[in-house]
């Protein structure tokens, strides 16, 4: 992805942004590379388990839907 031209990681950055919000700091700390597209982000706040957990799910699923409806051509996923 980085390797794409500065447009479409600008592209992937805002996609990204939109989709995870103030939590993209969840996704940095178990695939940090996407700090590498996304930028440094704010800490999320300290919840219990299980609101993390859900949160955690809510978050990946959108991070993944991100991709999933950029997708439009088996062709694409060569990107």
């Amino acid at each position: 992805m980085l390797s794409e031209p500065d447009e479409q990681v600008q592209q992937w950055r805002s996609l990204l942004l939109t989709a995870l919000g103030t939590n993209a700091q969840i996704i940095i700390d178990i695939i940090p590379e996407v700090e590498l597209i996304i930028g440094k982000q704010s800490p999320v706040p300290e919840v219990g388990a299980t609101e993390a957990q859900n949160r955690f799910h809510r978050i990946f699923g959108q991070f993944v839907r991100v991709f999933c409806s950029e997708i439009t051509s088996p062709g694409d996923l060569l990107r």
